[in-house]
């Protein structure tokens, strides 16, 4: 889960160009109760201050969201993002492996 730590703690690195591939947002039930993969990780505790990577991203100069398309879920996390300072780079057959 590289993609949300570097979107996550962003925050910690005002200025920071963040490239993020594969991502998820979060996997809080209660934001992204449509994940239904990565089942280990949504049994962590996604409670507190990082649970979720699209907040707290204003202070970075750049956020790259790389995703495919085709891949609803990988899609749905990567909308989840906004800002001026984001841009999306639709990478087909960019899955998780």
């Amino acid at each position: 889960m590289g993609a949300y730590a570097a979107t996550a703690f962003a925050r910690l690195i005002p200025g920071a160009t963040v490239l993020a591939f594969s991502l998820q947002s979060t996997l809080a039930a209660d934001l992204a109760g449509w994940e239904t993969r990565f089942p280990a990780g949504r049994a962590q505790d996604w409670a507190g201050r990082f649970r979720d990577a699209t907040e707290g991203l204003s202070d970075a100069r750049e956020i790259f969201i790389a995703y495919d398309p085709d891949m609803i879920a990988d899609q749905r996390h990567a909308l989840r993002y906004s800002g001026d300072n984001v841009t999306y780079l639709q990478t087909w057959f960019s899955d998780h492996k």
